[in-house]
């Protein structure tokens, strides 16, 4: 039963609250023996995650800031914004790398992976260029993380007519 609670909970329960449901269930037993056949057996509740903090460095030196806060384009395909996130899964976690047209507000183009590295993004990129098809060229913002100052997609988007633009890392 220890074993069902811990799973049903996606392995967050730690042993109080696992031996709160078990009281509930009926089951009599105290916090000690809950943590000690759950050491036996290695179930181990997950703590939170570590949030990273970061100093706002220098500006960009890869692409300039380009956008300037500017965020009412008079037609779409004009600013595109690109953002990288990632979502828990039962296993592992996915990467999800979105582009939003900023005139719009809507997601134009997205892909999901295993990894987060700059295959992510481009994919996602070029996923919007086939589908938006633009005919003039595209400002494309994000924020300075390494897998948009890389090389790699810093030349494809000069290669497919966009126009790279970063803000300060961390903001």
């Amino acid at each position: 039963m220890i074993r069902e609670y811990y799973v049903a909970s996606s392995g967050t329960y730690d042993s109080p609250c696992i031996c709160r449901d078990l009281r509930e269930a009926g089951e009599v037993c105290n916090v000690q023996w809950v943590a000690e056949i759950m050491r036996k057996n290695r179930l181990r509740a997950q703590i939170g995650y570590k949030r990273r903090h970061f100093k706002c460095g220098k500006p960009a030196q890869l692409a300039g800031k380009r956008l300037n806060r500017v965020y009412n384009p008079d037609r779409p395909n004009k600013a595109w914004v690109g953002d990288i996130t990632h979502a828990r899964t039962y296993e592992r976690f996915m990467y999800v790398a979105t582009v939003l047209d900023i005139f719009s507000r809507n997601i134009v183009g997205w892909t999901i992976g295993k990894n987060i590295d700059r295959h992510l993004v481009t994919d996602a990129i070029s996923m919007t260029k086939l589908r938006r098809q633009p005919k003039n060229k595209v400002l494309f913002h994000n924020d300075q993380v390494s897998q948009y100052d890389s090389h790699d997609c810093i030349s494809f988007l000069e290669a497919n007519n966009m126009l790279p633009s970063m803000s300060r890392r961390g903001n």
